[in-house]
Order: structure tokens, then sequence, then C-alpha cells
């Protein structure tokens, strides 16, 4: 009745709803009622229950954004754990790659050392050969130096100088 919702038309009670610091929300009468502390509120609704279910609307709606959100970072970890899987096997795969490289460059340095040290000049001198040059060229046949030309022979401890006095074949 009108008389009931005097109560609500008090000055006193529409100047404490406009200065209240929380949003207020009325649902006071019906719909024909409007007392003036519904007009004063942040929110109007046309009975106390329709404010129970726009309070209870909210709150269904947080939990919702909620769970969506959750929803949301539960797909983001384990796309994370997806990618950080991949990475960890991509980066196994590149060390094991970069290994296997490394690997065989050593076995190649190995093989080209190994070489090297076979083929050393310096090597074959001390096995007791020698390398005779003539006219600063290596001579690779007799038929090379004449009577009378200096030569230079090289062993593994120093070298000679000598001159051919003559030339036989073999």
């Amino acid at each position: 009745s009108l008389e009931s919702l005097q109560a609500f038309n008090n000055e006193t009670v529409v100047r404490a709803i406009a200065g209240f610091p929380v949003p207020v929300i009325a649902g006071i009468g019906h719909d024909q009622d409007v007392p003036l502390a519904a007009l004063a509120a942040d929110f109007m609704v046309s009975t106390p229950t329709a404010a129970a279910h726009l309070l209870n609307r909210s709150w269904e709606d947080a939990a919702a954004e909620v769970h969506r959100l959750a929803s949301v970072f539960i797909r983001m970890g384990e796309e994370i754990k997806r990618r950080r899987g991949a990475l960890d096997l991509a980066r196994e795969a590149m060390f094991d790659r970069i290994s296997r490289a490394i690997q065989e460059t050593s076995g190649r340095i190995d093989a080209a050392a190994r070489t090297i040290r076979l083929t050393d000049p310096r090597r074959q001198l001390k096995l007791g050969y020698s390398i005779t040059r003539g006219n600063g060229v290596i001579l690779r046949s007799a038929s090379l130096a004449a009577p009378g030309d200096e030569l230079e022979t090289e062993f593994a401890d120093g070298a000679v100088r000598s001159r051919v006095e003559d030339r036989k074949k073999v």
C-alpha cells in the first residue's frame, strides 16, 4: 500500500542512498510504485525478487567468465607444454647434429694430420732418404744432372754440397 511505501519517500533515507559510496539497487514495491529512494538508487528494479535476480545474474556472469578464463589458461598451459616439448626435441636434435659434425670434423682432422705426418718429407729423411737439388730444383732423375753440376743434398740432420763427376743408368 501507499502508506507502506512512505518510509522510502523519507528525505534522510533518500540522501543516505544518494551519498552511499557503493552502488545501491532498489527493489521496492511493484512497477506502479516508485518511491523517492528508488529514484535515488543506482539501479532500480520492480520488486525485491527482481533485485535478487539482478544480483545473482552478475555473480553467474562472473562465474561464467572465470570458468571461461580458466579454460583459456588451461589451453594456454597445454600449448606451452606442447611447444616446450617440441623445443626440447629440436634442441636435442641440434645438439646431436653438432656432436656428430664435431666428431666427423675431428676424424677428418686426425686423418689429415696422419696423412701430413706420413707424407712429410722430413719423415722420409729420417728413414734414410735424401732430397737432392740442382740449380734450386729438386732432381727426380739422374738424367737431370750433368757432369760438373753443383748439387745440394739434404738429409735429416743437415745438408752437403757436391759436384757431379759422372752419371750412370741403373
